[in-house]
Formats: C-alpha cells, sequence, structure tokens
C-alpha cells in the first residue's frame, strides 16, 4: 500500500452533516408530521430559512407568485424537494473549511458543481421529467470525492492534477495510479455513511460513465451530459481542464440538440448565476 492510499485508508474524522439535516430526515419520516412542524424546525436555523426563501422565488422554480413564508415555501416545495435542498445547502457547508490553492479553487469547484445541477434539472425539464427533487442535488454532490481526497491530503492531491496534465491521462487514471483510489470510490464511501438515497450513490459512482453498468438510468445520464456541457461552458472549475467525449448512446438517447437552443442556454445563465449567489458560502 503506497503512503497517500495508506494515510487515505486511515483517516477517520470524515465529515458529517449537520444535526438540523437528520431531524427533518427523522420528521419526515413520520407520517403525522405536518408543514408546521417542518416549518418550526427550518426556521430554527435562520441562514438556512433565508436560502430556502430565495431558492424557492428564484428562476429554477419560476412560480408566479412571491413566497414570502417557510410554511409556503415548503407548500410549494413539497417535502422531498425540502430535503434536498437543505441537503444541498449543508453539503456545501460542511466543505467551506478546506483551502483553495494552486490547482484547485473551492468557489469554482461549487461553481461548477452548482452548474451540473443546475443544467441537470434543466434539462430533465425539457425531456418531460415531473419529478426534479434530485437533479440540483445530485449536480452538487457529484464530485464530493475530490472535496474528501482534499480534506485528507491537502495540497499532496495536487501530485494527481500534475500527474494528468504531464501524462495526459484522465483524472480517474491518474487518481488510481496516484493514490490507489478514485474520487467516486471515496465519494461513495462518504455518501453511504450519511445514508443518501441510491439514485444519488449511482451519480455519484457512474456520473463519468454515463450508465449505470450497462443500463441506462436517466438521472446518472443527465448528469453525465450535465457535467459536460458546464465544463464546455467554462461555468466553474471541476479541477480537471479536460473535456470528455460523451457517452454516444446517452447523447442520442437524450437528444438535447432537439432542444430550443436560445431559450436553453438563457435558462442556463440565469438559473446558475442565481443558484451560486444563494448557496456559494465565500
Amino acid at each position: 500500500m503506497n503512503k497517500l492510499l495508506e494515510k487515505i485508508e486511515n483517516f477517520d474524522d470524515f465529515p458529517t452533516l449537520p444535526t438540523i439535516y437528520y431531524k427533518l430526515v427523522d420528521a419526515l419520516s413520520n407520517t403525522s408530521t405536518t408543514i408546521k412542524d417542518l416549518s418550526n424546525l427550518v426556521s430554527t436555523d435562520i441562514a438556512l430559512s433565508f436560502k430556502l426563501l430565495k431558492i424557492v422565488n428564484s428562476s429554477i422554480y419560476g412560480l408566479s407568485t412571491k413566497v414570502n413564508s417557510i410554511d409556503k415555501a415548503i407548500f410549494h416545495l413539497g417535502f422531498r424537494e425540502l430535503k434536498n435542498i437543505i441537503l444541498s445547502t449543508k453539503i456545501i457547508e460542511v466543505f467551506s473549511d478546506i483551502n483553495s490553492n494552486s490547482k484547485f479553487d473551492l468557489v469554482e469547484f461549487w461553481k461548477h458543481s452548482i452548474a451540473v445541477g443546475a443544467i441537470s434539472r434543466i434539462i430533465a425539464q425539457e425531456l418531460g421529467q415531473k419529478n426534479l427533487d434530485e437533479y440540483l442535488l445530485s449536480g452538487i454532490t457529484h464530485d464530493i470525492g475530490k472535496l474528501v481526497l482534499i480534506k485528507i491530503l491537502g495540497s499532496e492531491y495536487n501530485v494527481v492534477f500534475i500527474i494528468m496534465e504531464k501524462e495526459g491521462i484522465s483524472l480517474l487514471e491518474a487518481e488510481h495510479k496516484v493514490l490507489g483510489i478514485t474520487h467516486q470510490e471515496i465519494g461513495l464511501r462518504v455518501a453511504e455513511s450519511w445514508n443518501l438515497d441510491q439514485n444519488i450513490l449511482d451519480v455519484i459512482r457512474y456520473h463519468n460513465d454515463g450508465l449505470v453498468g450497462s443500463n441506462y438510468d436517466q438521472l446518472v445520464g443527465v448528469v453525465h451530459v450535465a457535467n459536460i456541457l458546464a465544463k464546455l461552458l467554462r461555468l466553474g472549475h471541476s479541477g480537471c481542464d479536460k473535456i470528455s467525449q460523451p457517452n454516444q448512446l446517452l447523447w442520442r438517447r437524450l437528444d438535447i440538440t432537439k432542444f430550443d437552443k436560445n431559450s436553453f442556454y438563457d435558462r442556463i445563465k440565469t438559473d446558475y448565476e442565481q443558484a451560486n449567489e444563494i448557496l456559494i458560502i465565500n
């Protein structure tokens, strides 16, 4: 076992989610929980309440009337969307202590992740998908393994980027060569420890491939394509400059070329900018 892999395997201070998230999960598992119960819980976190109201009033949700109370926000969002928005905001907070460096910028990383989430949600809407609650969260979580590795290794993780650039190989290949483990694998471990839904685990594990094994999964496929589009549009920076070709089976199946180009890119720009303003911690 190499020294970096040994350091990763012996690390026991993995990030944990705030108590309010688990209180919310418990409340949602109780069939007698009301909107008022959830509103009272969310209202104990003033910063979270403020973000929730800004999100529900943003172009992302496109509501025709302004929502000015947590009760109404929950009513319009629904319980699952509420849980995923709170999870998204708290994951960003959990990793806020990571320091940027010459090879990795935390704010640019979150901009990229938010872009992937916003684009994923828009693609899903264009495809006629009705349940959109996991798409923004999927973008925000798809690369969390990179943050875990940086949390463990600090600037030592930069060796991966150097080898990737020097040898012209993919990030996953460089991680495997240098560390003996990839950001997909370590991200999956952390997400499992948080008891995230299987759909999100699949996105973390398979978003670079686009398929779950050899099987089509719309959420994974959409995030795969959105990840590439975010890089092409230079929305944030994931830490990796290399832009892979999309899985051709998915590209043909999703057929985003049929979307109205001007409308599609206008929505991406608007939703991306608003989500950044609300979610990123500077």
